[in-house]
């Protein structure tokens, strides 16, 4: 079954938005890692360049104080060995 929509696709799933892309139905604004392979591949290419700036990294805020919650700081603790692997 086959279902053709003419309105706008709103979404927070990035398998989706590159599946979108892909198919040549939309445009999709996502993290250049995330889609790598394909810009490499010439499966998508970038668009609006000059209006993207490059992605630094994420930013964290949290309460600076020496009892964080387990969670908490096993989150921060991942981050900061993407972050370094990363740079690596």
């Amino acid at each position: 079954m086959a279902l053709s929509l003419d309105a706008p696709l709103s979404t927070n799933d990035a398998d989706l938005l590159i599946a979108v892309a892909l198919d040549g139905a939309g445009l999709a604004f996502i993290t250049e890692a995330t889609i790598t392979d394909h810009l490499d591949a010439g499966r998508l290419v970038r668009l609006l360049d000059d209006w993207c700036p490059p992605f630094p990294g994420w930013t964290l805020y949290h309460p600076r104080n020496r009892h964080l919650p387990p969670p908490l700081r096993a989150f921060i603790d991942f981050l900061s060995a993407q972050a370094t692997a990363a740079t690596a």
